[in-house]
């Protein structure tokens, strides 16, 4: 191919750009295009437009014959600084935020919210603009485009995520964009696999299109530090004992898993927190353990998540679980083992970013161990690291209103 041209084409299709931590001081710069025939992707960064003194080479991954996706690892950052960065594949100069050290000055926002695609989720979108949000963590169900199409190869499914990763790219272009795997991102169907490219199963489009640290398997489950936070990601749907998903399964989205032991990955994590470093362990999964809602699939699936992680979790004193995968907002009070206890860990559930699924609003129960809940607006929670000692947790519906507040405290 004629070298201008190549270039040509090289600067064409670069779209959805977006960030992810790779380790305490480091970034991934992701992003997509449509051709082909690029080289490998290249990043050049300096902490001045007209200075992009630093570069690094990353790989792609195409999965699909309608996009390639691209990651980089930067080198070594400076904490809290604005770096400016441009690609082989777009000459177009943009910047981006490095993580905060361990002392952070600035208090530092976290968006946590689980279950948003591209309906019923414009409002939360312009909302997160708005806030000057640090770090995003997008706990499962990520665009749902396993619901566009229920029969075949699902002709929408690529557009439906390329397009919900647009939306998003106004933000996870400079900031963070985490991401842990629900039931909606097995497969090209959310009732079953069958129709869909090979492809096109078994979490291919999350574990491509995203790039996680890579301590764990894939971006199934990892951890990473932010601030006086360690947070991990787990994997709810797969590989653990009676997961929801298992290499045989059928109905639910199909056949998942085989990604490793999951579970003992997380103790050795744990194993290895400094907690006078890190104060605050944060663990976030896409299925909750506790919730007033009864219904959901498999029936008994809260109990399945809870015999395998809380008394892992328990064991190491971590202090909050958020999870999604309901479409609704709870706060509940410290719980062991299904009761409130001084010594426990808080749970939140944060589901109702927006989805063409509707807010869920059916079969609850009371429980004494709930402090708060809303099971009428769309929404998402923002931490806020007041200090080592100190976080605020807000919970904002469909209007940017403030319907939660509360303060973890450190004693």
């Amino acid at each position: 191919m004629n070298k201008f041209l190549y270039f040509l084409f090289s600067f064409s299709f670069a779209y959805n750009f977006r960030t992810a931590i790779l380790n305490d001081d480091s970034l991934t710069i992701s992003w997509s295009t449509n051709n082909s025939y690029l080289s490998k992707p290249i990043i050049f960064y300096g902490l001045s437009p007209d200075n992009l003194n630093e570069t690094s080479t990353g790989f792609s991954i195409q999965y699909h014959q309608d996009s390639i996706h691209h990651h980089v690892p930067t080198h070594s950052l400076i904490p809290s600084s604005f770096y400016y960065l441009k690609t082989n594949h777009n000459p177009n100069i943009q910047q981006f935020l490095s993580n905060p050290n361990i002392n952070a000055e600035k208090q530092l926002r976290i968006a946590i919210y689980g279950d948003m695609g591209i309906v019923n989720s414009n409002n939360t979108m312009e909302s997160l603009k708005k806030r000057n949000i640090d770090l995003f963590l997008h706990i499962g169900d990520i665009s749902y485009a396993d619901d566009k199409s229920e029969i075949g190869n699902n002709p929408y499914y690529e557009s439906t995520y390329n397009k919900f990763q647009e939306s998003v790219s106004l933000f996870s272009n400079n900031r963070p964009y985490m991401v842990c795997p629900g039931n909606h991102d097995i497969s090209c169907h959310s009732i079953s696999d069958f129709g869909c490219d090979k492809n096109l199963r078994n979490f291919t489009a999350f574990n491509s299109r995203f790039k996680m640290p890579d301590n764990g398997s894939k971006n199934m489950w990892y951890s990473f530090n932010y601030g006086p936070i360690h947070f991990i990601s787990i994997n709810t749907e797969t590989d653990y004992k009676n997961a929801p998903t298992t290499p045989n399964t059928i109905i639910g989205s199909g056949a998942g898993g085989g990604f490793g032991n999951q579970l003992k990955w997380l103790e050795n994590d744990l194993k290895k927190v400094n907690r006078t470093e890190r104060n605050w362990i944060i663990v976030y999964g896409h299925r909750p353990m506790y919730s007033k809602i009864i219904f959901d699939y498999p029936l008994d699936s809260k109990l399945r998540v809870r015999n395998a992680f809380e008394p892992i979790f328990i064991k190491y004193n971590v202090d909050i679980y958020f999870a999604g995968h309901i479409h609704a907002y709870e706060r509940m009070y410290r719980i062991i083992n299904g009761k409130k206890n001084d010594n426990g860990i808080y749970h939140i559930i944060s589901g109702a970013a927006g989805s063409q699924e509707k807010v869920d609003s059916y079969d609850y129960l009371k429980h004494d161990y709930t402090a708060y809940y809303d099971y009428e607006n769309f929404g998402y929670g923002e931490l806020a690291i007041i200090d080592k000692n100190n976080l605020e947790w807000n919970f904002f519906d469909n209007n940017s209103k403030i319907i939660d507040n509360f303060i973890f405290e450190k004693k």
